[in-house]
């Protein structure tokens, strides 16, 4: 079983752009973070939520051009708290976008040839979401930049704590 506690998901995107700053600056990309005051709070393992976001950040960074930007945003709507992740990047082709939680696929199959991932990270993030209970949906347009908005239900002391 896996270890759950109170996590803010600002203190959360805090060390993640902590984390990936030095990819983002070797090549020139504004990596920048929102964020909703107060905080969204959410029940799970923060050392697994951070591996999703890194998985998300990573793919980011890497299908952005130099120059570009990422954008990390946390907030709450409703009863779910939320992060995106949005890129102005390469994007992904529509008929692609099925397919990139699966293993081994890679939606730019030119890049495969050089590109050192295996293709199993989106696959690993979304285990890592349905472990918590989130939900992931992406939005992508080629030419303009993808966004991934996770969501999870909120934090509630009495349900999860238990």
């Amino acid at each position: 079983p896996m270890e759950k506690e109170k996590l803010s998901l600002e203190d959360l995107a805090a060390g993640l752009l902590h984390k990936m700053q030095q990819p983002a600056l070797k090549k020139n990309i504004n990596l920048s973070l929102h964020k909703q005051i107060p905080s969204p709070v959410i029940w799970g393992n923060g050392d697994r939520i951070m591996q999703m976001l890194l998985i998300f950040v990573d793919n980011a960074i890497k299908y952005t051009q130099v120059g570009g930007q990422v954008t990390v945003t946390t907030l709450q709507e409703g009863n779910r708290a939320k992060v995106i992740i949005a890129d102005n990047g390469q994007g992904i082709a529509k008929e692609d976008l099925p397919y990139v939680w699966e293993r081994f696929y890679k939606a730019e199959k030119s890049h495969s040839r050089t590109d050192k991932g295996t293709g199993l990270g989106l696959s690993i993030a979304k285990e890592i979401l349905t472990l918590h209970n989130g939900q992931a949906e992406i939005t992508s347009e080629v030419g303009k930049g993808t966004t991934i908005t996770v969501s999870f239900e909120q934090y509630i002391p009495q349900k999860q704590e238990k």
